[in-house]
């Protein structure tokens, strides 16, 4: 009884806010001042409404009282009829929940033939997060029969030529993201993936498309999907199609541990990297003057980049590392350092630096290794190559001993670009596995001839290794890269080699998912977590 009585008592209120002057209905008359093309009803200036007074709590009341849906609807037909941008934002979800799928359809294509701000964006944000299948939002549930109705919308949207225009009054991911999350259908997918890399090369977008076809794989739809975009024979759309059926599944190798959740080469990096579904870790070491190997990235204080991570500009981690002040006596290579100096004199600052943020001898970073179960533990050599001989000799015998020790020889594997430095000290550790980092610089333009596996081939390596460009848009090295790897991959199949394909450092989630969708063996990355999501979503 209290129920009906609510309702009668709010129908009143509804009847009389319509009959008063000035009321909101009679605000959808004519466009508002600084309103191109639209209006502003009294609800947008923040005036007091029967819908916003707590009497319609509950979106199912209204499909109980055909006298209130008819009041309500009045503000839906008006934006229905009038088609303006304006007029579509001012509409609350109370009048949206009483249109059919084909009105809902015409409301956001109106938002999206006019010119939109900041308040259309939002709405039309809200809109498909609240009528998808299983809406991510706090909002209150639609109306029985409403839930849904985002993805009837989109192929609405689709069969009227809209779909492009949707994706286009928005350009950033998480609206993208909430139109991903409709692709519950094959031929809905495939639209949204034309609609977003069909004629733009935008990475945002690109990303975009890959999430549409994880939604895809996730209800059993992927194959129906990409074989609805087989009439696509080149561009932007063929390249997340064939990047989303990627058939091997990589490695996840921690770049100096995880370097976001901990200081770079650190035991918490490694703990860190392993937690968050790391496989392996690649780790520096240097050699100190008695004779200890250590783990860290820069050699020398008075190297550029060790210049540049000194003050923080390195980018993409948090912490930095720290050397002794300019004319202090530590202020020296770290060869020239003893062990207990290096402890004491270099170190790490910045947000992730907490208890354990010390420099690791080799020893204790491999047992940290042992205890987390890593499969893979690259040991990326940092000694000068111009040191003698004899230091050469002696950083081999001490790594290939402290292998020995924690019996971790068998899975990793040395690394440096520097061929005569890897051959003397890969004499001196033992058999083991090793690469030789190909590097392309920033000086490359298309058209190079770099190659991993021509390395391993030639010196008899297990493993080729390339890296990412460290300035991927100067002269298109980016492409040029990608396609130094697709050369590799394919030798290796064409020639049915026994090298691992390796690559790094990347941390962008498109750029992952495009190394795997070339079908490299290994990864290196900062984000071990995310790398993980993306194997993980890819259903590898």
């Amino acid at each position: 009884m209290r129920r009906h009585a609510r309702i009668r008592l709010a129908v009143v209120f509804v009847a009389a806010a319509l009959a008063a002057p000035g009321s909101a209905q009679d605000g959808l008359a004519g466009p508002a001042p600084g309103e191109p093309g639209g209006t502003h009803d009294r609800r947008d200036r923040r005036e007091p409404s029967p819908y916003d007074g707590g009497w319609f709590t509950d979106a199912d009341e209204l499909a109980l009282d055909p006298a209130t849906n008819a009041a309500v609807r009045r503000y839906l037909d008006q934006a229905l009829r009038t088609g303006r941008p304006g007029d579509v934002a001012a509409l609350r979800w109370i009048d949206v929940d009483l249109a059919s799928p084909a009105e809902k359809a015409r409301l956001v294509d109106a938002l999206t033939r006019g010119p939109t701000g900041a308040r259309e964006e939002a709405w039309l944000d809200g809109f498909f997060a609240r009528y998808a299948p299983q809406p991510p939002s706090p909002m209150p549930r639609p109306t029985r029969g409403q839930e849904g109705h985002g993805g009837l919308v989109l192929d609405l949207l689709g069969r009227a030529g809209r779909l492009e225009a949707l994706v286009g009054s928005h350009d950033d991911l998480a609206f993208h993201d909430r139109l991903a999350a409709l692709a519950t259908t094959g031929p809905r997918a495939a639209a949204l993936v034309r609609a977003l890399v069909g004629s733009t090369d935008r990475d945002a977008r690109k990303l975009a498309a890959h999430h549409v076809l994880d939604a895809a794989r996730a209800h059993g739809k992927l194959h129906e999907a990409t074989g609805a975009l087989t009439d696509v024979r080149g561009g932007a759309v063929r390249r997340v199609v064939l990047d989303a059926l990627a058939w091997r599944k990589p490695l996840v190798i921690g770049h100096r541990g995880d370097p976001i959740a901990a200081a770079e080469n650190t035991v918490p990096a490694i703990e860190a990297a392993a937690r968050n579904g790391a496989d392996g870790v690649e780790i520096d070491l240097c050699l100190t003057r008695d004779g200890e190997v250590v783990l860290w990235h820069d050699a020398s204080p008075a190297g550029f980049l060790s210049v540049l991570r000194n003050l923080g500009l390195e980018g993409g981690v948090p912490a930095r590392p720290t050397w002794p002040n300019l004319g202090a006596s530590a202020r020296r290579p770290v060869h020239e350092l003893t062990t207990a100096e290096v402890r004491r004199e270099l170190g790490y600052a910045g947000p992730n630096v907490g208890r354990g943020a010390v420099v690791p001898t080799l020893d204790e970073a491999l047992a940290a290794c042992r205890r987390a179960g890593l499969r893979r533990v690259f040991l990326d050599l940092k000694v000068p190559g111009d040191l003698p001989l004899a230091s050469h000799q002696q950083f081999g015998r001490r790594i290939g001993a402290t292998l020995d020790r924690h019996g971790l020889r068998g899975c990793s594997v040395l690394m440096t670009p520097d061929e005569g430095l890897l051959r003397r000290v890969q004499a001196a550790t033992g058999p083991m596995a090793a690469t030789l980092d190909v590097e392309i610089t920033n000086a490359i333009v298309p058209g190079g001839d770099h190659s991993a596996v021509r390395e391993a081939v030639r010196l008899g390596n297990a493993f080729g290794s390339i890296g990412r460009p460290v300035v991927p848009k100067l002269g298109g090295q980016y492409g040029y890269y990608l396609t130094a790897l697709r050369r590799d991959r394919a030798r290796i199949a064409a020639e049915d080699l026994d090298v691992r394909l390796v690559t790094w450092t990347l941390d962008d989630e498109l750029e992952l998912r495009e190394v795997i969708g070339v079908g490299v063996h290994e990864i290196l990355t900062n984000k071990p977590a995310l790398l993980r999501d993306v194997i993980r979503r890819l259903g590898l």
